[in-house]
């Protein structure tokens, strides 16, 4: 969501001017800082799914 909001004011901050093009770098880079964390915490989260279910799995195949 917050994506989406900066997104559409970066794009009418850089249609604006040559100066407005400048200052509307400023907002790019948070799209592109928050867009690289949510990709870390996805592959954080796809690691701790993987090694949980792996886990469980093995318990339940090693106990029974």
């Amino acid at each position: 969501m917050l994506l989406n909001i900066l997104s559409g004011f970066t794009y009418n901050i850089m249609t604006s001017g040559i100066i407005f093009f400048f200052l509307g770098l400023i907002p790019l880079a948070f799209i592109i800082v928050f867009s690289g964390l949510e990709l870390g915490i996805a592959f954080i989260q796809a690691q701790v799914l993987v090694v949980l279910s792996s886990s469980y799995i093995k318990d339940a195949l090693d106990l029974h």
